[in-house]
């Protein structure tokens, strides 16, 4: 990454961010009571004749990313903008699945090829399909991509282990939660704070945000398990939790606080992606087990 500031008001930013960075690691790791700061109104999105659709990631444009399952049970992914949707796939693959999309455009995710293997891919209008593999892995999935292009996601070993990593300036760095047998890596914003998901001593999938050496792990209150699928520019988290009845529930937190995320009349909801306007997109099921996208934007 290159960047072109002064060394004062790099150094001069630097502390901000630090600041900043300190506030929020401390406010997600304190204990917390749900309480809803805002509320939403909820949207559908449905790619056109889907079997299932699943909204993952929004930019601060609006632009909506997805996947839907087709007819022939072909999973692919879409893009929605300004009402519209268009179809992509990973040249040759039956299965593409998009999970994230930063402002600039640039879209991460992962397809699986002919061999049913899993790979990791970046997509841009400019620079078309690349693929990306962590070095030796087994499978490779891309998650998140941040503004200034930074990759994350998790790698599967030839044991396999699942690690997180991060793919900068064409270098790969991997890293695990501390003490946990599962690691894997959703989301990074533009300070490089990393959100995702890992599973510790208790077994179940907790949500989790890391900044070089500072962790903290993130639980939705009273919940059976957590994850966490993306931070955006402005530290507000989305991810999904479940209550002691197993029910799955979107979650966004936000200034200092969760609020749950239902989508009405669905059985489940899961919060996939949050922009900096802290508009969520996410997916829900019907009482007839079809899933659904959805966009939730608060009302202030």
């Amino acid at each position: 990454m290159t960047f072109r500031r002064t060394v004062a008001i790099a150094g001069i930013l630097s502390i901000l961010a630090l600041v900043h960075a300190t506030k929020f690691f401390a406010a997600v790791g304190a204990s917390h009571s749900a309480r809803p700061p805002v509320t939403f109104t909820y949207t559908s999105i449905d790619y056109p004749a889907a079997l299932d659709t699943w909204a993952t990631a929004n930019n601060l444009s609006g632009i909506v990313v997805g996947r839907y399952m087709a007819s022939d049970f072909r999973t692919h992914g879409f893009v929605l903008s300004s009402g519209t949707y268009k179809s992509f796939s990973y040249p040759g693959s039956n299965y593409t699945a998009p999970w994230d999309i930063n402002n600039p455009n640039q879209v991460v995710g992962y397809y699986i090829d002919s061999q049913e293997d899993s790979h990791g891919f970046l997509y841009s209008r400019s620079g078309g399909f690349s693929s990306i593999d962590y070095p030796g892995a087994y499978a490779t999935v891309a998650y998140g991509i941040s503004n200034p292009g930074e990759i994350v996601g998790a790698w599967t070993d030839q044991d396999g282990g699942t690690h997180g990593f991060v793919l900068a300036d064409g270098a790969y760095t991997s890293f695990d939660y501390p003490q946990a047998s599962v690691t894997e890596a959703y989301s990074m914003n533009a300070t490089e704070v990393i959100a995702g998901l890992f599973i510790g001593g208790t077994g179940a999938n907790e949500g989790f945000v890391q900044q070089v050496a500072r962790h903290a792990a993130v639980n939705y209150p009273g919940s059976l398990a957590s994850s966490v699928f993306k931070i955006n520019d402005e530290n507000q988290l989305a991810g999904q939790y479940v209550d002691s009845s197993f029910n799955g529930h979107g979650f966004a937190f936000g200034s200092g606080s969760y609020v749950a995320l239902d989508y009405p009349s669905g059985t489940g909801t899961s919060a996939n992606g949050i922009n900096d306007n802290m508009n969520v997109v996410g997916s829900w099921d019907d009482s007839s087990g079809a899933t659904h996208g959805f966009l939730a934007v608060p009302q202030q």
